[in-house]
């Protein structure tokens, strides 16, 4: 394509952004970034300092320099990005969010957790506003809103964010449209592609609780029904461990378990713990293979 258009038509910009995605995703991180570098420079050239497009290609360079651990180098790159977003579209438009989201996890990375934060907290009031209250987007800010807070042993606000994600998830996945497409993509559910928002949801409860008996059986029993929106995931086997911490023959929560609020495909009725995870185990063998629990979910600019 070179040989035909010339080394600095913009429409060779693209193959090279493809192939760059190529190589970050085989994690040859080198030759993604000189790739990209020429793409930052092909865009600014054709179409000018200020045009989305080069916004984008300086935030998938920042972000490749941040995966590198380049974090001088990232910095400019992802706060130049954001400023010509914030110019061409406005303070509140989505794709201002994803810069903000992708600067947040920079600053995550440095240590910089305050910035970080209200990086993220504005990230989810924009795509709120501009997308509704339950977009996909929203969900995943707070996730990365509740793994910030984790890392800092923040366990309540962690607990809190992830209750705030996983309700979106289930929300969505109560609305038969979102169900339909999901189905006609030929691609799992939410709540098995999500699945360990629900798994760290887990965490964090257990954690925020830990210490307080009667607290931990009451987390172990709301998150029976957390657990059946893992079906689909690896996660649903771990809820069903930390919850069945709270077993107790037949007092405590398990006469919960058994009542109409638990689907009778999961319903325990007076199970002690051995019986409780053996009937978890038989349920997990169908479920899909293990898909990642820790993450911090990044909104890719790759274009």
């Amino acid at each position: 394509m070179e040989g035909i258009w010339g080394s600095e038509d913009i429409r060779v910009a693209t193959p090279l952004n493809n192939l760059a995605g190529v190589y970050a995703d085989l994690g040859r991180l080198r030759e993604a970034i000189a790739f990209t570098a020429r793409v930052v420079v092909i865009t600014e050239k054709v179409l000018g300092p200020e045009h989305p497009d080069l916004a984008n290609s300086l935030s998938n360079l920042g972000e490749l320099y941040r995966r590198e651990r380049r974090f001088s180098e990232a910095e400019p790159l992802l706060r130049r990005a954001l400023a010509i977003s914030e110019k061409v579209f406005g303070p509140a438009h989505p794709a201002v969010a994803t810069m903000l989201n992708n600067l947040a996890e920079l600053q995550q990375d440095e240590g910089h957790y305050l910035e970080a934060e209200d990086l993220l907290t504005r990230t989810a009031s924009i795509y709120e506003k501009a997308l509704g209250a339950d977009d996909p987007r929203v969900g995943l800010t707070f996730n990365n809103l509740a793994a910030l807070h984790f890392a800092q042993c923040h366990w309540n606000l962690a607990e809190s964010f992830w209750q705030k994600s996983t309700d979106i998830i289930i929300r969505r996945s109560k609305n038969s449209r979102v169900v339909r497409t999901a189905r006609s993509n030929g691609g799992p559910s939410e709540p098995g592609r999500l699945g360990f928002e629900f798994r760290n949801l887990v965490k964090a409860s257990y954690r925020s609780a830990q210490g307080n008996s009667a607290e931990i059986n009451k987390t172990s029993a709301r998150l029976f029904v957390t657990a059946q929106w893992s079906l689909g995931s690896e996660a649903a086997e771990s809820l069903a461990k930390m919850a069945a911490r709270g077993a107790r023959g037949t007092r405590g929560f398990l006469p919960w378990f058994g009542s109409s609020k638990i689907s009778p495909r999961l319903g325990g009725g007076g199970m002690t713990r051995a019986p409780l995870l053996s009937r978890w185990r038989r349920v997990s063998a169908t479920l899909r293979p293990k898909l990642p629990t820790w993450i911090v979910w990044r909104q890719s600019t790759r274009t």
